[in-house]
């Protein structure tokens, strides 16, 4: 999650810079920042959160001094056909002040669009100039979820502390909206149902009803976990697994079978399934299988090898 998000920031920096500045970006470096005296003389922070509490966090725009700022601001006046600047004034002072705006909200914009932020309405407020500003390193912040990243430009013209804060308690709700589910089940009722419970869990979910629609929306979506019906008109959910698994040798699959005919099981372990379920299937049973394999995928998941587990009848919890 963190890397997607510095991913969007790296690349928003990238983007504003061209446009506003005379600049050529060539490269950004991106560390976790452990420096423990890391100060900056002159400094714009914005800070953003969401109403909920699941995130919150700052973006920094500091220089190492004044001169700093000025090259920048005046390489953003030259870029709107102006002369360059000579002194730090307030004309100075706003160019860089819209220029954090827009790199913000940019960054937000673009943080809406990721499955993380999904269910997150992020906030910003006022932009504050500091002098002095002091950046504790990650290991000094005081939730363990909280890092500072540093991006530093070799130019370098400036530098940017990104931090970002994320709840504890909410962490492995968040986590879980990143986490996609493919449902293939012909009976819309069924389907439907499975796919209310498991977006209730904040999982993002696709749904299909046939095989062919399976085979679109996995080259599609590229779920982390597909759960298949196997008894399916025109392509079954044997035929269909074995073609997403010839193209997608990682794919991890839960069989969801009306019947238990043992030449389906024969050929679902030899598919190396994680679980299969035989109808009828209660959605508590599901939800737990859901979340254990979904947890086994985040806590290493492509090493993990699962033995299929057959499921005759509704599992009683």
């Amino acid at each position: 999650m963190k890397e997607k998000c510095l991913n969007v920031v790296s690349d928003a920096i990238q983007e504003i810079i061209q446009k506003m500045t005379s600049l050529n970006v060539v490269d950004l470096d991106v560390q976790i920042n452990s420096n423990k005296t890391l100060a900056l003389p002159f400094s714009y922070i914005i800070s953003f959160f969401s109403e909920d509490k699941k995130i919150s966090g700052d973006f920094i725009l500091g220089f190492p001094d004044k001169g700093m700022a000025l090259s920048l601001a005046s390489s953003m006046a030259q870029n709107l056909n102006l002369s360059a600047l000579d002194n730090f004034d307030d004309f100075s002072n706003d160019l860089l002040l819209e220029f954090t705006n827009i790199l913000t909200r940019k960054i937000i914009l673009n943080w809406s669009k990721l499955d993380f932020f999904s269910n997150i309405d992020i906030k910003i407020n006022p932009i504050m100039t500091f002098n002095n500003c002091y950046i504790e390193p990650s290991s000094n912040n005081n939730s363990k979820n909280s890092t500072s990243y540093l991006l530093t430009f070799n130019s370098p013209f400036f530098k940017l502390i990104f931090r970002t804060l994320i709840n504890a308690n909410d962490l492995n709700v968040i986590e879980s909206i990143q986490q996609k589910i493919l449902v293939v089940e012909d009976s819309k009722t069924i389907r439907h149902a499975i796919i209310g419970m498991l977006k209730n869990c904040g999982y993002s979910v696709e749904e299909a009803s046939s095989g062919e629609e399976a085979l679109e929306k996995y080259n599609l979506h590229r779920p982390t976990l597909t759960l298949m019906d196997i008894y399916m008109p025109k392509m079954n959910g044997i035929t269909t697994m074995q073609i997403i698994r010839f193209n997608y040798p990682q794919a991890k699959f839960v069989v969801l079978s009306s019947g238990s005919k043992e030449e389906n099981k024969i050929v679902a372990q030899n598919l190396n399934i994680c679980s299969y379920l035989v109808n009828p299937i209660n959605l508590v049973s599901i939800k737990s299988m859901v979340q254990d394999i979904i947890s086994g995928i985040e806590s290493n998941s492509d090493k993990t090898k699962y033995k299929a587990t057959f499921y005759d009848g509704a599992i009683e919890v």
